[in-house]
């Protein structure tokens, strides 16, 4: 495992998360930092993308579900989509395991359907244990693991102070 993805993926859920906050707070204060966020999340997924194969169709098969299922609706997301796909020009991409892709884009998508009725998401963590199981690589269950810790722990805060 590239134990780089730690920092990464849990600077990217902060991030990600404090853009949410911020866009759907209508915290109008804070708006032009929610598009610097949104250009520095952009850019930490394109770096993680470019680590390897497996990691780059995670991020992918994730971020084509997010526009299907209509969750990138802010200013700072559009930015941060638009950081991401310039940043593969200055990082590189690890390449596209297209299987792979369309089996994260399917559980990342049903994800968000159970979300709408249940608030809760596992079907993808669950999904990556065991594409890591069998692909003996890790990378992606820690990306979305350590990911989803620090998206968490930015819910809980926003909770906290924001609700």
């Amino acid at each position: 495992m590239n134990y780089l993805i730690i920092p990464l993926s849990l600077s990217a859920g902060f991030l990600s998360k404090t853009v949410d906050i911020i866009e759907d707070n209508k915290i109008k204060r804070y708006s032009f930092l929610s598009l610097i966020l949104g250009i520095l999340y952009g850019a930490l997924l394109s770096y993680s993308a470019s680590l390897s194969l497996n990691l780059s169709s995670f991020i992918l098969g994730v971020i084509f579900s997010l526009f299907l299922s209509k969750k990138i609706d802010a200013k700072g997301h559009y930015l941060a989509m638009f950081s991401f796909f310039v940043s593969i020009f200055i990082f590189g991409f690890g390449g596209i395991n297209f299987a792979l892709l369309i089996v994260i884009l399917l559980f990342s998508y049903l994800d968000e359907l159970i979300d709408k009725k249940i608030n809760f998401r596992f079907a993808l963590d669950i999904a990556c244990f065991v594409i890591s199981l069998i692909l003996n690589d890790f990378d992606i269950f820690a990306f979305i693991i350590f990911y989803d810790l620090s998206y968490l722990l930015m819910s809980k805060i926003e909770k906290k102070y924001f609700v």
